[in-house]
């Protein structure tokens, strides 16, 4: 029901050997355990991070505990936290929250920070090839640095402060 594709390619073909699905799905799952393993581990601090003031305080270490304990005593930061988005909330927590702040700037900049390695390996990719095999360091630094910075350059300005005939 939930595979059709696999359905009609098992009516055609009756004596087909589920087998080898079989393996390759044990080795996806095994693949996808071993990745997000590190998850498990972190899933309470996640949860820190996401809701605060649903998580238990006895359920985290002696850093967290008296922070946390701060933050839902808090009215006002209860409030900030039911108006304002997730990421403003955390921004808008005071100093007297190091840990609190420090777990919420690991846990929202984990998945931006994989994104940006992500493109720079694939940009590196794109502009390393067999024809371009003379390409040096600090040339393919800077290549990265343009292609994967979010900031446009003003073309027409840097052609204007060009000087087109330099005089001899």
């Amino acid at each position: 029901m939930h595979f059709p594709t696999f359905q009609s390619h098992l009516q055609k073909s009756q004596d087909i050997g589920t087998t080898v699905y079989v393996a390759k799905l044990d080795t996806l799952v095994q693949s996808f355990n071993s990745r997000f393993h590190d998850f498990d581990q972190c899933r309470l601090l996640m949860k820190l991070c996401a809701d605060p003031f649903s998580v238990s305080v006895d359920d985290l270490s002696a850093e967290y505990q008296l922070e946390l304990t701060d933050l839902k005593a808090s009215d006002e930061l209860r409030s900030t936290y039911r108006e304002k988005s997730l990421l403003d909330f955390c921004r808008t927590l005071p100093d007297t929250f190091p840990n609190l702040k420090d777990n919420a700037l690991v846990h929202t900049s984990m998945f931006g920070s994989t994104y940006c390695c992500e493109q720079a390996f694939t940009q590196m990719k794109l502009k390393k090839s067999n024809t371009r095999n003379q390409l040096t360091d600090d040339n393919l630094e800077t290549i990265l640095r343009i292609s994967t910075s979010s900031i446009k350059p003003d073309t027409s300005k840097l052609a204007d402060d060009i000087q087109h005939q330099p005089s001899h």
